[in-house]
């Protein structure tokens, strides 16, 4: 089965200018994954499953007490630490849209 998680707003630091960096910043995440639901689908117990809270938590708690320059280094500083904290997921996949021109609209998406 393919999951989503869909448009996790997202407060950072980060920029290139100290300036930039220096005021917290939304940034957007999707995170796509799959995982075999067979046994969930008869079981209905959530151990046997995914724990999108978990995984949201995790999320959600990444970027505090630092920061990144670049937009890239982010991407993949998250993608790796949901790999690790979710090993039993598959075919991980991250989008991450910032917007740095100021407005909700115009933006940089990195797949």
């Amino acid at each position: 089965m393919q999951f989503t998680l869909s448009q996790i707003s997202l407060p950072v630091h980060l920029g290139v200018p100290d300036e930039e960096r220096s005021q917290e910043q939304e940034v957007l995440i999707w995170v796509r994954f799959e995982h075999d639901a067979t046994k969930a689908q008869n079981s209905d117990d959530i151990d046997d499953t995914v724990d999108y809270q978990a995984m949201y938590d995790f999320i959600k708690n990444f970027p505090k007490n630092r920061e990144w320059k670049l937009v890239e280094k982010l991407y993949a500083d998250l993608k790796q630490g949901l790999q690790e904290h979710f090993p039993h997921v598959k075919n991980l996949g991250l989008s991450l849209h910032k917007f740095p021109w100021g407005n909700d609209r115009e933006g940089v998406v990195i797949n």
